[in-house]
This record gives structure tokens, sequence and C-alpha cells, in this order.
């Protein structure tokens, strides 16, 4: 009687902590106020004390994020066209400054291995974890 009532008191605690995941809590990622910057919000600790560390080495934060340019119908822009600039971590955000103005009219992919896992541990412990991280991606328009 104990030992089942020890098992049924397991399980319910492995559900509940197996459906407790970071889905909901993805970074949010849009342009600022005056669309001169990206903002990434929300970011939790673990990958925030990361990126204060590569910002502060000044390396490695373009693995982490990368913005480029959607060619649309009328432009003559490629594809893979990656928009340089500048980050700075500040509070729970990292803000992307490009190097030149983002143009109006234009839109901007933002990939963010920012917060990416390769799966809740729901996830894995139902045989379901990924091989790969798969970045959060986002389309902004200017």
């Amino acid at each position: 009687m104990v030992k089942s009532i020890n098992i049924g008191c397991f399980s319910v605690i492995l559900i509940c902590f197996c459906n407790c995941s970071n889905v909901d809590n993805l970074p949010v990622i849009k342009f600022s106020v005056d669309s001169a910057s990206i903002l990434v919000k929300n970011i939790d600790k673990v990958s925030l004390l990361q990126l204060k560390d590569l910002v502060k080495a000044d390396s490695g934060v373009s693995d982490y994020l990368k913005i480029r340019i959607v060619p649309s119908k009328n432009s003559t822009v490629g594809g893979n066209e990656i928009v340089p600039g500048t980050v700075k971590v500040v509070g729970d955000s990292l803000i992307f400054f490009p190097s030149e103005k983002f143009a109006p009219g234009n839109s901007y992919l933002v990939e963010s291995y920012i917060g990416a896992q390769f799966g809740s541990i729901g996830n894995l412990l139902k045989g379901k974890g990924q091989t790969t991280v798969h970045p959060q991606h986002k389309i902004l328009r200017r």
C-alpha cells in the first residue's frame, strides 16, 4: 500500500516537473521604439551571463544573434547578407545597433540562439530530444 502511494506521488511530481518548460519564456525580439535598433528582451539569467562575458571579450556574440536582410521582389539585395553592427547588454535585454540605419520598407530576419535548448526535460524523458539546437526566428519589417 505504502509502496503504491510512493510510486503514485513520484509519478505526479515527475509529470509536473516534465511539463515545466521554457517554451513560453522565449526571448522577445522586436524593433526599438524609433526602429534604430533591435531589442532581444526577457533573456534568462544563464544566457544573460554568457552574453555579458561574450560582450566583454568582444567576440562570439555573432554566433548567438544574426540579422539578415530579407530580399523583396523589387530589391537587388541578396538574401544572405548579414547586417553588421554592435551589441550592448542592458538589464535583461540585448540591444543590436546596426552599422547603418535600417532602411524603411525592408524586412529583416533575426536568428537568435539566445536561450535555445535541445529540448525540455519532459521531451528528453519521452525520447523526443533533439540532436541539434534550433534558433528562434523572427521577421521584422521596418
